[in-house]
């Protein structure tokens, strides 16, 4: 099965959806909240980032969505974490201290964490393309997030760890 991918062009910012629809962002907010009716444990947001004020922002944006966020400053932190085994997804930025964020990917899936993973990034160069591309990520998000296509990406990846 294709992964599904959700990609902001980073030099014209427009926004590619190659699965699913785009939805406005009270509805993109709505939608990535719905998921819990269906089962008993809230969807759970893990997000990585080095970045005190970018991780701090995506937390308090996502939790306004009603979902249950955990943020981590470096991956040593997630790891040594209890991780969630249902209804959960990661949110990894790419540049990160100790390790980047495909190998922290490929750290939790060696480990038996496969959790359906969005990349974030600000670098657009070849060899990071490819290199993310390889890991099958649900999204790759590239900065400035926008609102909506976070929270379809979030979306996607609830929807991608539900059907595992």
């Amino acid at each position: 099965m294709q992964p599904l991918l959700l990609q902001t062009t980073p030099a014209i910012g427009q926004t590619r959806v190659t699965s699913g629809t785009t939805r406005t962002p009270g509805k993109a907010r709505r939608a990535a909240s719905g998921e819990r009716s269906q089962r008993h444990a809230a969807p759970q947001v893990l997000v990585v980032d080095d970045d005190p004020s970018a991780l701090g922002a995506l937390g308090r944006l996502i939790k306004s969505a009603g979902l249950k966020v955990k943020l981590f400053d470096r991956p040593s932190a997630l790891l040594n974490d209890e991780l969630p085994t249902e209804r959960a997804c990661v949110i990894l930025d790419v540049s990160l201290p100790e390790m980047n964020g495909v190998t922290l990917h490929d750290v939790l899936h060696t480990s038996g964490h496969a959790l359906p993973t969005i990349f974030v990034t600000g670098l657009a160069d070849p060899a990071t393309q490819r290199q993310l591309q390889r890991a099958k990520p649900v999204a790759i998000l590239y900065k400035p997030v926008h609102e909506r296509v976070l929270f379809e990406a979030i979306r996607m990846a609830l929807n991608a760890g539900a059907n595992r």
